[in-house]
């Protein structure tokens, strides 16, 4: 780079472009901007034209040649120097120099300095002759790290100077509107102008003269991700905020004085940045996942700029009060940009969020997970203070188990804090979030309230405040509103001193505190023997005792308690929060001022429409305006609003199909039904040719797809969640209507209640859910009968257990609370006006009183409905069947009603039976197609096609894969999941004797006579029937013609009046007439099913289909309809495959397989059509889904398709429109039904569920972004005061549009170590390199664990590895000092190749000789940066690796051995490798350490807990092994005999809480740590919204005895026997003081009960007969 005034680089004259922008202006540009240095081509850059006056003269041609001569000479200096830059990877100064090798080598300056003239030409001269360059030197410059290096400065950018503050008009006419728009949150105040988020974006305004003015709010920023923590620099210049324009969450920086500059990027974070904690003088905090050997937690970082401010840099070292808290308007001058110096590191593990004050850090410690209100668990917020220089932090907050949160210096006196706290009865308990103060100097247990909620905000509570450091104002957020609290009412709350203690009130404190968790005397103790005092206005209202300071032994430690501290009861005593609101947003979306009063009438389309319904609008009045000391801002946001523009979704059929159903049209063609993402459409089948690209001219019209439901204007407003056709008689030839039953959420209740709706399909059908001045009636829930079971409503629906029979006439379902549910069709029940369709639940146990429960559910109908298959869970869990008796649907002139009758076991309990299909033998499809061609060729009616046999998997034929206990790891007996496919043959009541199902072979002698009987017998009929002519048959239910009507009766005289104006027109009113438009209703039949008596003799008559073989099948499909054959799903490898097993013709009991072989894709889904008729198959990923009749011929089909190229749906450019307001309000009531109907407490822990949803309500219209509704439902979620309530997904805008080669290229590739900028090495210094367990480098299948910097990684390629304070000084050809930051230059380079020129300061000879350490010379190193997920994994694995080295050495100096490990989760195969890895090996050892610390839970406490508690009860020796020389050991093999100690912290959460529970409740070992996280109720995350997002709810309780509901665990923690803390800044440092103290237990504990192996009887077993023992007679010699 070249910086000298004395040499000058010159950019190309003006373009023609930039001629014609100011062609009255005949002059050159004669100022051209000084170049700094850019490699790019001159010819590129584009002149910066001067602001100062023009001068108008007209150029002579002598001077327009002259300053062209002057020009080309200009540039061709200007490209001999760029083409010897050019040969230099980072254009740095290069001097060549010459070694005693004749080699050339370069000298590269670090940039900053001048050249002399002697130097400039000793360049120039060599310039020509250097081609390439194999090596650099290096030389150290110390005075670089102090220069300024700007890689932002691409062009200086002149601008107007913007004088702060921002102001805007305020008290504009035009904004006369007192309702606030938009949602508002991360207020950020500095000298009452206000910076604040909303929309995703960053606005900005100004506190008014008074409270009731307008704040007019304009944009900063347009973003298609989001921006969070915007913070306002002291100046008013800058704002630092964090977003996604990358699809990495990064910091920025925006000059707010100029307005033409670009915002600039900050960070290259490898996981990206958390969030911006804010300023710290001219230096920015930030939150990071730490990239440093730890767990894995956040940290706070101190990223340090430059250009700032003149003078020397602000660095961590140095004693400098926070930005916050300064008086003066620091006035920041102009610079010609921002650039990076530093990045520093906070010397603090856990820390989230901080305030600076007078050298001491005041944080938060850790971060809650949980959605939780008045949370008391193991990670709830707590205040801390660090000082520099101090060896510990200091707890502030400790005797509250609640929430304190976000510090912010005020006044130089105060920290405030918002906390949860509430003084009840002289005692700390839970309440809604406030904020207090805590004295900075002096005693700082004593906390004044600064704010009193109550209930003046309908119950809501801060979510966020910000301390106005220049005039002592606070803004505060609540609900999406911002308030003001003005600093005269917040010195009035100081004034008065209401005070209260931070101690424990009335409590006696017997708990010690530990090493790393107390507080000295310096550290704001009260003095010992000393009592506090509660202070409200100046009254003392309580005495309290102190807790008691902590000392320390002589080696400085503190003294540690081995006994717990008293447990607050798990009935944790919380506020009750009253409802008395109102609010005033409507449903929808839609503003209440803008609502009609009068009733709108809610029409069906003219199909038998039902009775029109008008919902009763309920009017909310949301008390937002705050209170005489929280004034509420009348902020009007200046915008365009685009998120509330109607959205268009391209259709993913992997993603959003939920449901889909087939069926035939009248002209034969077949159509798909789908919900997509909450809507019904209709598309074709069809085959590539037939959606060839239309040309015009009326040929090749494309096939249509059209919507169903809602219209288009209402995408959002419903979520149809399942649909199911509805097979029915048609009414008459010429009609197509085609009907189907869906499950959808109500719109006309408040709450999403879940309805079922009959509607028409067929083409042509208006939309349902048209306008909001038409929607249907359900016939049954939603406003008709839809709430909570307890109040008799419907519930919650389970979708996927949603069925219609085959025939139509009923449907069946489940439900959250596990009722089974059956009934009529609406349109075959006989309804008065006014009358709900009837339903009715089934019992709770089959006749043998197995439990029937419906939470999880298999249901399938027999063909003509009678039957109802149920596969459940029986009471021992294994999976049986159950067949219901539903009553026979035929009556005399209408379908019957339900009449439960026998519910009979239809399997056993002693296996697992799923997947139930009702079929028929091979020898019934036989006789049926026989019988069917008889009746054919006689004219006479068709034989009842019924089913006879009812098949199933089962897996009685388990076998196990492992042959013996024997051998090390203990293997124990695994039972691969192997199934066989079963039939369970049925039989009429009425039936004499029988035929068996194969009665072909050998048997087949025994026939023969019947067979000719019957050959005779059809020839006779035959020659009977000959010319004579047969009358049309009807059956029993000929009066049915279809389901127009809402009653049998006007079906009947619709049919009457037919006849009788056919008998007018033919003249013939004779009983012979005979009519020709209507048709008999035609339905499936059932037997009358003989089950015998009860008991398991019906069950016990299947038989598994021997010629299938067993293998690991999933589901049965379907029966072919043509041939009988079998078409089944079997998991191969991971994947599902379609496997049909075709039949041979009857007799013959062969069965030979057919699969569908994937090509490029997989099975993603299968299923049958209600009809029963049709096939369909998801792929993924390609999303293509084929249909095929369900026919031996239409599977083939599909199987030999194997470019599915036939039988598609034709779902391609399907757009879902979707209207964000109608959606947020849908996704909203939705989320709060399924916690409802969720939640594992009926009664929802007495909280008033209903309130609640009123209370959240009103925020839900002014959310103008998906994560702006994410903030509503985590606030309403939280009410609970449950664990495992998450918010997450849903459909967030991304940056790279799901484009995944952008999503690619946007990541950064890692190194996995940790590098440090050195600009006096002019690159990046090695500060460490993971080291990992060198036994290992592939792990469960995982990529190489270590770092590509390693050793260990490039010595098989023949490289040697860096070490520690090497440097890199470029990646690729280019320098890392050119960029803001190295990763910068790895973006995208994860899993690729890349070139590193480094120093090898450390690992090599690369210093110069003679150079006296201040140059080196480069060199090449090839490898292969790692994914960020990588480098965590690696992160985390090698501080495994360092943790069991110390808890081994610390073990060895304590006498002992020990075997460690540590589980990161309890989740699947990996969790328990690493369980079997670090157990077996040593379970011989006398102790053992499980470590559970930051265990993110899962499922497998149950397994390590089995292991755990076996016992070694005998012993085993050979002559030559025995016990100590690698014997078998004792029995149970792998019993562990010594102690065991778990490591439990706050962040040990789940699963990891419940083993940690159970090895404590069984007495087998001693828990060391802190108190856990809390969550005690377990999940399965299965209440999804429409968008993919969910509100989990806690959903499966768990109990016992000693500690009921919860455990002891939830909202609590497992509290430690030993409580011992590990220190934010000493476990920053490394010192890991929870190992150190189970190891002194463990110690203490052997040296109490030390474990021996017992030592065998010297004497063994006398086999002797003694004296009786004859000796043996020698042969003498």
């Amino acid at each position: 780079m070249f910086s000298s005034a004395k040499k000058k680089s010159y950019s190309s004259v003006p373009s023609e472009e930039d001629i014609q922008e100011d062609d009255d202006d005949a002059s050159v540009q004669d100022d051209l901007e000084h170049s700094r240095g850019e490699t790019s081509s001159p010819s590129r850059r584009r002149p910066i034209r001067r602001r100062g006056p023009r001068i108008h003269r007209e150029a002579s041609t002598c001077e327009c040649y002259t300053i062209f001569i002057l020009t080309l000479v200009g540039i061709a200096a200007v490209m001999a120097i760029l083409f010897f830059v050019s040969q230099t990877p980072w254009g740095s100064r290069v001097i060549p120099t010459t070694k005693n090798t004749g080699q050339s080598n370069l000298s590269v300056f670090p940039p900053g300095k001048d050249l002399d003239d002697s130097t400039m030409e000793q360049v120039k001269e060599q310039a020509s002759s250097l081609n390439s360059k194999k090596k650099q030197t290096v030389h150290y410059d110390p005075a670089a790290s102090l220069q300024s290096v700007n890689p932002f400065d691409f062009a200086k950018t002149d601008g107007t100077v913007f004088t702060p503050p921002l102001l805007l008009r305020q008290d504009d006419a035009a904004f006369s509107s007192e309702e606030t728009i938009g949602y508002l949150t991360h207020p950020h105040v500095v000298n009452n102008n206000i910076v604040f988020c909303s929309e995703g974006d960053a606005f900005v305004t100004t506190i008014g003269k008074t409270s009731e003015s307008l704040a007019s709010a304009v944009k900063l920023t347009k973003t298609i991700g989001n921006v969070l923590d915007p913070k306002l620099h002291s100046s008013l210049r800058y704002l630092a905020y964090t977003a996604t324009y990358t699809g990495h969450r990064e910091l920025y920086l925006m000059d707010l004085v100029r307005p033409q500059s670009a915002a600039i990027r900050l960070t290259y974070w490898e996981t990206g940045v958390h969030g911006l904690v804010g300023w710290w003088g001219n230096s920015l905090v930030f939150r990071a996942m730490s990239n440093e050997v730890s767990l894995p937690d956040y940290r706070l970082y101190v990223l340090h700029l430059s250009n700032l401010e003149e003078g020397e840099e602000r660095r961590l070292e140095n004693n400098v009060t926070d930005s916050s808290t300064s008086t003066a308007h620091e006035q920041i001058p102009d610079s010609d940009g921002v650039s990076v110096l530093q990045i520093d590191p906070v010397p603090l593990s856990q820390a989230i969020d901080a305030s600076r004050y007078d050298s001491c850090w005041y944080f938060v410690r850790f971060s809650q997970s949980s959605k939780t209100m008045r949370y008391v668990g193991g990670t709830a917020e707590s205040l801390w203070k660090y000082c520099d220089g101090e060896r510990k932090a200091a707890a502030l907050t400790s005797d509250f188990k609640g929430t304190s949160k976000s510090p912010q210096v005020y006044n130089d006196n105060y920290l405030f804090f918002v906390s949860d706290r509430a003084l009840i009865e002289d005692k700390w308990q839970t309440d809604r979030m406030n904020i207090w103060a805590m004295p900075l100097h002096g005693d700082t247990s004593q906390l004044i309230q600064i704010t009193d909620t109550a209930c003046d905000f309908e119950g809501r509570t801060i979510r966020e405040y910000s301390v106005d450091a220049q005039t002592g104002n606070l803004v505060i957020r609540i609900g999406a509103d911002l308030y003001l609290m003005e600093k005269a009412d917040v010195d009035k709350k100081l004034t008065a001193r209401r005070m209260v203690s931070n101690r424990r009130l009335n409590e006696n404190n017997t708990t010690e505190h530990t090493e790393d968790g107390g507080e000295s005397d310096e550290d704001g103790a009260l003095p010992e023997g000393s009592t506090g005092t509660v202070i409200v206005d100046g009254s003392s209202t309580s005495t309290f005792s102190p807790v008691p300071t902590v000392t320390e032994d002589d080696q400085g430690d503190d003294t540690i308690s081995t006994e717990s501290p008293k447990a607050e009861s798990a009935e944790t005593v919380q506020a009750n929060i009253t409802m008395d609101t109102e609010s005033n947003a409507t449903a929808f979306g839609i503003n209440a001022t803008n609502a009609t009063e009068k009733e709108i009438p809610k029409v069906y389309y003219q199909f038998d429409s039902p009775e029109l319904e008008s919902r009763e609008e309920k009017t909310y009045q949301d008390h937002h305006s705050g209170t005489d000391e929280l004034k509420r801002l009348k902020v009007v946001l200046h915008s365009d609003f685009s998120s509330h523009q109607e959205r268009l979704l391209p259709v993913n059929m992997n993603r959003h199909k939920t449901s889909m159903d087939v069926y035939k049209t009248p002209v034969g063609t077949t159509q798909a039904i789908m919900t997509l993402r909450g809507q019904l459409w209709v598309a074709p089948v069809v085959d590539d040719d037939d959606v060839s690209v239309f040309r015009g001219g009326g040929m090749n019209l494309p096939p249509r797809r059209y919507r169903v439901a809602p219209g288009a204007m209402m995408g959002g407003v419903v979520r149809i969640l399942a649909v199911r056709h509805v097979p029915n008689p048609v009414e008459d030839d010429q009609s197509d209507r085609r009907l189907a039953a869906i499950l959808a959420t109500d719109p006309l209740t408040e709450t999403a209640e879940h309805a079922f709706y009959l509607i028409e399909t067929q083409a042509g059908v208006t939309p349902t859910f048209l306008d909001m001045e038409h929607l249907p009636k359900p016939f049954l829930g939603g406003h008709v009968g839809g709430g909570s079971t307890l109040d008799g409503g419907l519930g919650s629906v389970k979708p996927g257990t949603f069925v219609v029979s085959p025939c139509g006439r009923r449907m069946a379902w489940s439900d959250t609370d596990g009722r089974i549910m059956v009934m009529n069709m609406p349109q075959y029940q006989d309804l008065e006006d006014g009358d709900e369709p009837k339903y009715q639940q089934l019992p709770k146990e089959n006749e043998l009183g197995e439990a029937m429960v419906g939470d999880e559910v298999e249901l399938c109908f027999s063909p003509g409905g009678r039957y109802l298959a149920v596969g459940h869970n029986a009471r021992n869990q294994f999976t049986v069947i159950s067949i219901v008796d539903l009553g026979d649907p035929v009556g005399d002139e209408e379908v019957s009603d339900i009449e439960v009758g026998r519910i009979v076991q239809a399997t056993p309990s002693r296996f697992n039976s799923i997947s139930p299909y009702w079929g028929k033998s091979g020898k019934a499809a036989n006789d049926a197609l026989r019988d069917t061609t008889l009746s054919a060729m006689l004219g006479s009616p068709a034989p009842e096609d019924v089913a006879d046999v009812l098949f199933f998997l089962s897996d009685r034929d388990i076998q196990t894969d492992v042959t013996s206990p024997w051998g090390t790891r203990q293997p124990m007996p695994h039972f691969q999941s192997s199934f066989g496919v079963f039939a369970l043959p049925m039989a009429a009541v009425n039936a004499t004797g029988g035929e068996g199902h194969f009665t072909g072979g050998g048997v087949s002698e025994l026939s023969i006579q019947a067979e000719l009987e019957r050959q005779g017998l059809i020839e006779s009929l035959l020659t009977v029937a000959k010319g004579r002519k047969l009358g049309e048959q009807e059956t029993a239910l000929s009066g049915v013609f279809g389901i127009a009507g809402a009653s049998f009766d006007e079906k009947k005289r619709r049919y009457r009046l037919l006849q009788e104006a056919m008998e007018s027109a033919t003249g013939d009113s004779g009983s012979n007439a005979t009519n020709t438009t209507l048709r008999p209703a035609e339905f499936p039949s059932d037997m009358d099913i003989n089950f015998g008596s009860p008991g398991l003799s019906f069950a016990r008559q299947a038989y598994r289909i021997a010629n299938i073989p067993e293998g690991n099948y999933a589901d049965i499909v379907c029966q072919t309809a043509d041939t009988g054959a079998l078409v089944l799903i079997e998991e191969v490898d991971g994947q599902s495959i379609l496997t049909m097993m075709t039949s041979s013709p009857f007799p013959s009991d062969n069965f030979e397989a057919v699969q569908l072989t994937p090509k490029g894709w997989k099975l993603d889904s299968v299923g049958l059509s209600t009809s029963r008729d049709h096939l369909y198959l998801g792929f993924a990923p390609i999303g293509e889904i084929v249909v095929v009749p369900a026919t031996t011929a239409g599977v083939t089909g599909v199987i030999t398709d194997t470019d599915l190229e036939q039988n598609k749906v034709g779902a391609d450019g399907i757009f879902l429109s979707v209207w964000p307001a109608l959606e947020y309000r849908q996704l909203y009531d939705d989320a709060w039904r399924m916690l409802r109907d969720y939640f594992y407490d009926p009664e929802m822990a007495g909280i008033d569920w209903p309130s609640i949803h009123e209370r959240y309500l009103p925020l839900v219209a002014r959310c103008g972004k998906r994560e702006e509704l994410d903030d509503v439902l985590i606030q309403m979620a939280s009410e609970l005061s449950a664990l495992h309530v998450f918010v997450y997904g849903g459909e967030y805008e991304q940056p790279q549009f799901l484009d995944r080669k952008l999503q690619s290229a946007s990541v950064i590739g890692s190194f996995g170590a940790l590098l440090k900028r050195t600009p006096e090495w002019n690159g990046y210094k090695v500060l460490s390199i993971p080291e990992h367990d060198p036994d290992f480098n592939i792990v469960d299948g995982s990529e190489a664990i270590f770092s590509p910097l390693h050793e260990l990684t490039l010595r098989l390629s023949g490289q040697q590895g860096l070490q520690v304070g090497d440097i890199i000084v470029g990646v690729n050809g280019e320098s890392a000092m050119k960029v803001p930051d190295i990763h910068m230059l790895l973006r995208g380079m994860q899993g690729r190749s890349v070139r590193l020129d480094v120093l090898r300061l450390s690992s090599g000879e690369a210093l110069v000789d003679g150079s006296d350490g201040t140059a080196a010379e480069t060199t090449p190193l090839i490898t292969v940066p790692l994914a960020p997920y990588q480098a965590g994994a690696l992160r985390y694995s090698a501080w495994e690796w360092k943790t069991r080295q110390l808890a081994n050495t610390l073990a060895e100096e304590a006498g002992f051995s020990v075997g460690y490990v540590h589980l990161r989760d309890m989740v699947g195969p990996e969790a328990e490798n690493a369980f079997a890895r670090g157990f077996f090996p040593n379970y011989d050892k006398e102790a053992f350490i499980l470590d559970v610390r930051h265990n993110n839970g899962g499922n497998i406490d149950s397994w390590i807990l089995d292991i755990l508690q076996k016992q070694a009860w005998m012993y085993w020796q050979s002559r030559d092994f025995d016990v100590t020389n690698g014997g078998l050991g004792w029995d149970q093999q792998f019993a562990f005999r010594g102690h065991i100690v778990v490591l439990i912290d706050e962040k040990t959460a789940s699963d990891g809480e419940g083993v940690s529970r159970g090895i404590s409740e069984l007495g087998l070992g001693r828990l060391v740590g802190t108190r856990t996280w809390g969550g005690g109720i377990w999940l399965s995350s299965d209440n999804h919204m429409v968008d993919g997002g969910i509100a989990t709810a806690p959903e499966i309780g768990t109990y016992n005895d000693k500690f009921g509901w919860g455990m002891g665990i939830e909202q609590m923690g497992v509290e430690p026997d030993v409580v011992v803390d590990n220190d934010p800044h000493q476990s920053y440092n490394g010192k890991d003081s929870q190992l150190e103290r189970a190891i002194s237990e463990l110690k203490d504990w052997l040296e109490k009960e030390p474990v021996v192996v017992p030592q065998p009887p010297k004497k063994k077993k006398d086999m002797t007969m003694g004296d009786r023992e004859c000796s043996a007679k020698r042969k003498s010699s």
